[in-house]
């Protein structure tokens, strides 16, 4: 399911799913300046990845660590890694947003397994931080500026805003796909992959959409792929190619395209007993995925990707028992701890870290 339509984006980035991404970023940005849109456009395959700002997150945590704790994180000194490539990229676009000269960022983030790695890598460094603040490096620390802890917890707070950058609501993802039945498979994983690391998907470009000329084979099986995608994903799905729109006919290409394909939580209904929470997402996620409570946590899974929601309040003293699959995506059950409220000791619920389905 798609669960609202896009704010005017400042940054739309580009994933190629078994088709180039190439062309949909070159014609993303022609449109955006023939709307005279000012535009800057971020190839993360050519961006240097020695011109990553000593301030970045990465930078500063394997730094850290390696002089407060003693060590190194694995991370640290690896240049080609995919953590050093997204830091890189992600210093060029926040340069780019904050830049007054600039309406709009297009990003071509490669192929799906480069989208996911700079999609992951700001929810990465977050969380190793966040394993590394505690009291054994506060003591170790002075109270200045620039001691280990001061910078880790600056670095953390700047890898979270990185994080808004390309998941919050100033930002669009579009995918370019194969127009083939063949290909549908891997753009569903791939839309999956990427929604639940927190991607807004407003649309699916099928690059090369085969003409009158290309014969009805072709034809029929971009048709079948086409309706496929539109169904799992809930979004707009349009032709690409030589010549065709960066977005449908009539939208502006920084949106709203239409329905966005995401993942988010409302608030638990229930009673003093039993609570339901629903979690809204495209059926193409919702179809792959599996979930599980990790402390005051639901873990997401679907396609090898991750995703941690904190559990509201109301629910931290509770059992998860079951996830139900629905249209809008998943219904999570959830009862009263037989630990915590006695009267309630016959139940029986899934515990901490078990999975639901």
């Amino acid at each position: 399911m798609a669960s609202e339509r896009a704010d005017t984006a400042r940054l739309v980035a580009v994933c190629g799913v078994d088709a180039p991404s190439a062309p949909l970023v070159r014609a993303t940005a022609h449109a955006a300046r023939e709307q005279g849109l000012r535009v800057v456009v971020v190839i993360a395959d050519e961006v240097d990845v020695l011109t990553a700002s000593a301030e970045a997150p990465w930078l500063v945590l394997a730094q850290t660590a390696a002089i407060a704790l003693g060590g190194g994180l694995p991370v640290a000194g690896r240049a080609g890694s995919a953590d050093a490539r997204a830091a890189a990229v992600l210093c060029q676009v926040e340069a780019a947003l904050v830049d007054p000269g600039v309406d709009l960022v297009v990003l071509d983030a490669g192929d799906q397994r480069s989208a996911r790695d700079l999609l992951a890598h700001p929810s990465t460094v977050v969380a190793a931080i966040g394993s590394l603040l505690g009291p054994d490096l506060a003591m170790r620390s002075t109270a200045a500026d620039d001691s280990g802890f001061a910078r880790l917890t600056a670095a953390r707070d700047h890898a979270q805003r990185q994080r808004d950058l390309l998941a919050g609501a100033s930002a669009v993802w579009r995918l370019a796909v194969a127009p083939r039945a063949d290909t549908v498979p891997s753009a569903v994983r791939a839309l999956a992959a990427l929604v639940v690391l927190g991607a807004r998907i407003d649309g699916l470009v099928l690059d090369g959409y085969p003409r009158k000329h290309d014969g009805d084979e072709r034809r029929d099986s971009a048709a079948a792929a086409r309706a496929v995608l539109e169904q799992a994903s809930g979004t707009p799905v349009w032709r690409g190619g030589p010549d065709r729109r960066a977005v449908p006919k009539g939208s502006s290409v920084t949106g709203p395209v239409g329905p966005v394909a995401m993942v988010a939580s409302g608030e638990p209904v229930g009673d003093d007993h039993a609570w339901e929470w629903t979690i809204t997402m495209p059926q193409a996620v919702a179809a792959l995925a599996h979930v599980g409570i990790e402390g005051d946590r639901l873990v997401v899974e679907a396609a090898g990707s991750y995703r941690w929601l904190e559990l509201p309040a109301v629910l931290r003293r509770t059992v998860a028992f079951e996830a139900v699959r629905i249209a809008e995506g998943l219904v999570v059950g959830f009862r009263t701890d037989p630990a915590v409220w006695r009267s309630t000791a016959g139940d029986e619920g899934k515990q901490a870290g078990e999975e639901l389905t």
